[in-house]
């Protein structure tokens, strides 16, 4: 079977199976599938796939080119006996929604041959994709994996984060990678950027992000950083999942490098930042000894003390200043009512511009965590601040 494009829907609530032994190709131009076999009816529109009477399919066209989606909740699994690429060498996307369950007897690959890029993406509680082997996102091309909203991927071999010239992308905003019972998790070429749960042990040689901005990774295994490896830590607030931290069950073994960077907060010489924490820690970032410095990458200049204990990383003692929020033209540390009467007198760094006003109202009312503790200042009300604004509005238009 060969299939032309990319689009079909799975509309069905009983079981697709797929047999073939040959690989399951899902990419923009090509499907090789060769001989298959349904158990039931899969459907795109008008466009149906139907077993042949001697046991194969027919060549499919969609004019449509959009992704495979798995859409619908199934009553029994979409079992594919065999190993599946998606985005084998060209464009492929697959997604598994609503919770809909796909099993791979064999292994998977996202992105395959040089140039393809190939994206997975699972969402929503009762999503689950089920790998029997191994999971490589990024073999020789571009590949993408996103877990979301309680959705669940397990793979019982090895998960390989980019492989050889390949670069892959695993995202996990919410979601559960259950790799306990396989060879665990190795970042080669890529990013492992996670809010949410991982079970199995990590070797970090690329780049691993807690969080999907900021958040908390938790990860049920060890965490191996080699010495090309890269921990990414982002801080915006005092108050756990305002900061990344990696929570490790079992043994953290640490050299490569820390990153930090802050995001509009100026934390006091007493804050302290708890960013890993493990049943063991053994060794130190190689950029930063026990008790040193670590300068802040993006967000401002500083720098913060950086201590190793025998469970934990810990940041102290931040010297330096942050970068000024956006909108916040009076420097309080809070995008408010008076800096919108400030733009109005022609107070913010470019007076009366339409570019320091849109600035103010992206991020009108966000409240660093360590302006908190100041007392409250009266502001004036939403209606007040639409009325003075539709006022202003119609001046800047006057001026134009």
């Amino acid at each position: 079977m060969v299939i032309k494009s990319l689009s079909f829907y799975l509309a069905t609530e009983k079981s697709v199976v797929i047999t073939n032994q040959a690989y399951i190709r899902v990419a923009a131009y090509v499907f090789a599938l060769g001989a298959v076999s349904l158990s039931s009816e899969i459907t795109h529109a008008a466009i149906a796939v139907n077993p042949n009477n001697n046991g194969s399919t027919d060549v499919v066209e969609d004019p449509d080119g959009a992704a495979i989606a798995l859409v619908n909740p199934l009553t029994d699994p979409l079992t594919v006996n065999a190993d599946i690429a998606v985005g084998n060498s060209a464009m492929g996307e697959l997604q598994i929604n609503a919770g809909s369950d796909v099993i791979v007897t064999g292994s998977g690959v996202i992105g395959n041959d040089l140039g393809s890029m190939g994206k997975v993406s699972v969402t929503g509680a009762g999503s689950t994709w089920e790998i029997s082997g191994n999971l490589t996102v990024g073999a020789q091309g571009q590949g993408q994996l996103d877990i979301n909203n309680n959705a669940v991927v397990t793979v019982n071999g090895l998960v390989a984060i980019g492989d050889g010239s390949g670069e892959g992308t695993l995202i996990i905003d919410g979601g559960t990678l259950d790799n306990s019972g396989g060879n665990g998790i190795i970042v080669q070429n890529g990013t492992l950027r996670a809010r949410g749960e991982i079970a199995g042990s990590i070797i970090n040689q690329d780049v691993v992000e807690p969080g999907t901005s900021v958040g908390i990774l938790n990860l049920t295994g060890a965490y191996v950083q080699d010495i090309t490896g890269l921990l990414r830590v982002e801080i915006y607030g005092m108050v756990t999942g305002q900061f990344d931290e990696v929570n490790i069950s079992s043994t953290a073994s640490l050299s490569g490098d820390l990153e930090l960077n802050m995001i509009g907060l100026t934390p006091a010489p007493s804050d302290t930042f708890s960013i890993l924490t493990a049943g063991t820690l053994v060794g130190e970032f190689g950029n930063v000894a026990d008790g040193a410095r670590l300068n802040i990458t993006e967000g401002g200049t500083g720098s913060f003390q950086v201590d190793y204990n025998a469970t934990s990383v810990i940041l102290s003692d931040f010297q330096g200043t942050v970068d000024v929020l956006p909108g916040d033209f009076n420097v309080d540390d809070i995008v408010d009512g008076f800096d919108f009467l400030l733009w109005q007198r022609g107070g913010s760094p470019n007076p009366f511009s339409a570019t320091d006003l849109s600035l103010w109202e992206a991020n009108f009312g966000f409240v660093p965590a360590t302006a908190a503790s100041v007392t409250a200042v009266p502001e004036p009300s939403g209606v007040s601040l639409f009325l003075l604004g539709l006022g202003v509005l119609g001046a800047l238009r006057q001026r134009v």
